[in-house]
């Protein structure tokens, strides 16, 4: 471009500028031949690469690959999450209560059920990646306001339930994170539980079941003793609150467990219970019976459960429910419990051998089993029995029945595991083969 000269004339003025590339009389020519070079090979590598780039492109090189050559930068590393880490469920709920996730109220169509062996079945949430503020409304319990993060942070102040932790009569879920929804006894105020523990007490008065005892039958006397009616005896099965001693029971497996619930227990059903309109709690009670003599009604005595030191505690369900002024406390109207089974299990335990309770309490090979009779005051069928066998009636089974106080051997290996209880013999034996034909 030497001796070049170049101008530019602006049609509506017909003023000249000297253009931009025009020859500046103080950059030296050198300097103005490097800069051109430069432009040149910026413009070539800039070819090059886009060339480059739709070759690599068109042969289905991988997104890194291509990030690698032209300098992309990398992603951020995602964490992986754990098998079910971000599945929340959910403990101590009421059928009352609302839940709201990051300002939302939750409805059914949010929820999953765990289906297991668990009763109730465990309800539970799925969440998305990040942090998320929950509140739950359950009037009278206080309001839980608190938050959570998917993967979980230690900023997190949601209450998670731990095995342990809280007197309870359910199991827990197999799952990472269980939120203690505070709907419990002891999350209650003071006049609030005095209320709830009176309004339980008014429905142990009333609650109970009668049969009749056949002249002849082995009952309790009044100072725990077996004995025998010497007359046909209404027996009216009662309730009173239990005395806070631990009560043997059974869980979802047959395994003999020592529930911890002393007085008053919530279970840990969640948003649905087993009943879905009432709040499921559990009443530790003391059973005992009122025989009455059918020809003289004057003739009346009441009886322990069970003989002593054996503690004849059980537990009974309720079904509970808030109208906003007052509790309201009735027994379930659908599959009521029976805390005699309870006070069965407890005489079993003390009657089996050292070998064979430890293979109960361990989930081994043998498992237990109950099944209440027509009525509470009718008793309780026990059943005993080998896992690996396929036939019910079998030797691999022992028949055991509740009634009037009394543990009576039925059937099986019954009568070899202890010479101390009675064999059912007549009416009781019919009854005990009754139950059992049902639990077939």
């Amino acid at each position: 471009m030497d001796g070049t000269e170049i101008e530019v004339t602006d049609l509506r003025t017909g003023a000249t500028h000297p253009h931009a590339l025009a020859e500046n009389p103080r950059r030296p020519r050198g300097a103005r031949r490097i800069l051109q070079g430069q432009s040149r090979r910026a413009f070539l590598t800039l070819c090059t690469a886009l060339l480059v780039f739709l070759l690599l492109a068109r042969a289905g090189a991988s997104p890194d690959l291509l990030g690698l050559l032209f300098h992309r930068p990398s992603p951020l590393p995602v964490a992986r999450l754990g098998i079910g880490a971000d599945t929340l469920y959910f403990a101590h709920g009421v059928p009352w209560g609302r839940l709201s996730l990051d300002g939302r109220t939750l409805g059914d169509a949010d929820y999953s059920v765990l289906h297991t062996d668990l009763d109730p079945p465990y309800i539970s949430l799925r969440l998305t990646r990040g942090p998320h503020t929950l509140e739950y409304r359950a009037a009278p319990f206080p309001v839980l306001r608190c938050d959570l993060s998917l993967p979980a942070s230690p900023a997190d102040t949601c209450p998670l339930l731990r095995p342990g932790k809280d007197a309870d009569v359910t199991q827990l879920p197999p799952a990472q994170r269980i939120l203690d929804l505070g709907a419990t006894p002891g999350r209650l105020s003071p006049a609030l539980l005095a209320s709830l523990r009176a309004a339980v007490g008014d429905t142990l008065a009333r609650t109970s079941s009668a049969t009749t005892a056949a002249a002849g039958e082995r009952i309790l006397s009044p100072d725990g003793r077996v004995s025998v009616a010497p007359r046909p005896l209404t027996a009216t099965l009662l309730f009173a609150p239990g005395s806070g001693t631990r009560v043997s029971a059974l869980d979802a497996n047959g395994r003999l467990i020592t529930l911890p619930c002393l007085g008053l227990c919530a279970s840990r059903a969640l948003l649905a219970s087993d009943d879905p309109h009432a709040w499921t709690l559990y009443a530790q009670v003391r059973p005992h019976w009122w025989y009455t003599d059918q020809a003289d009604a004057r003739r009346a005595y009441d009886a322990p459960a069970a003989t002593p030191p054996i503690a004849p505690d059980g537990l009974l369900r309720l079904a509970v429910t808030w109208d906003g002024a007052g509790w309201q406390v009735a027994a379930p109207a659908v599959a009521p419990a029976n805390p005699t089974c309870d006070t069965g299990i407890s005489i079993l335990a003390h009657q089996l051998p050292a070998y064979l309770l430890g293979n109960v309490q361990q989930a081994g090979n043998m498992r237990l089993s109950v099944l209440s009779g027509p009525v509470a005051a009718a008793g309780c069928l026990l059943s005993l029995s080998d896992r690996r066998a396929n036939l019910v009636a079998s030797s691999r089974e022992a028949l055991f029945l509740y009634h009037f106080g009394v543990l009576f051997a039925v059937a099986g290996f019954a009568t070899q595991i202890t010479d101390d209880l009675p064999v059912a013999a007549g009416a009781v034996a019919d009854l005990a083969l009754h139950l059992a034909a049902l639990q077939i």
